[in-house]
């Protein structure tokens, strides 16, 4: 809780620069927020669990992808550490070289997470580190003309058909 009330007071101090300095105005935190740790066991793998048709229709797909794209800033914040590495793998079309990062408990770590990937190695078993995001705006779609009347608007956005007033 202490960790994601300081990364919220670091994205309201940081909106006012970011539109001019990164190109994009913060939104906010991403609500899910991870906490990383290493398997106990080099063995051990984590199962994948398939969506369902109701993970499907209440738009968990949708959120997802809506989180991909409007993800712009990663903040990692190591807890327990002791010489993890963070590899930062820029996009290929800015031809810049990955990068390593030595990670230390209480320093945080900020990168544009549109254009660059990362790595996370930990360095023990007990190693914690904190991820979350800071997000761009939500899309706003303007309608700038309709062609094809009411009907062709409801189509378009779907739902109970607009009632019309009969004057």
């Amino acid at each position: 809780a202490w960790y994601l009330g300081r990364a919220a007071d670091l994205c309201g101090m940081l909106d006012p620069i970011m539109p001019d300095f990164c190109g994009f105005k913060p939104w906010g935190l991403h609500a899910g927020s991870l906490l990383r740790a290493p398997l106990m066991n080099p063995m051990e793998v984590l199962g994948e669990e398939a969506l369902t048709p109701e993970d499907i229709a209440d738009g968990a797909v949708e959120q997802h992808l809506d989180f991909i794209q409007r993800r712009r800033l990663a903040l990692l914040y190591p807890i327990d550490s002791r010489g993890s590495t963070v590899r930062l793998f820029p996009r290929e079309d800015l031809a810049l070289p990955a990068e390593t990062l030595s990670l230390q408990p209480d320093e945080l770590l900020i990168f544009r997470h549109d254009v660059i990937s990362f790595g996370y190695q930990p360095s023990s078993s007990s190693d914690l580190m904190l991820q979350t995001w800071i997000l761009d705006q939500p899309q706003q779609l303007k309608l700038e003309s309709l062609e094809g009347g009411q009907g062709a608007l409801e189509a378009l956005i779907g739902g109970a058909p607009i009632p019309r007033h009969k004057d």
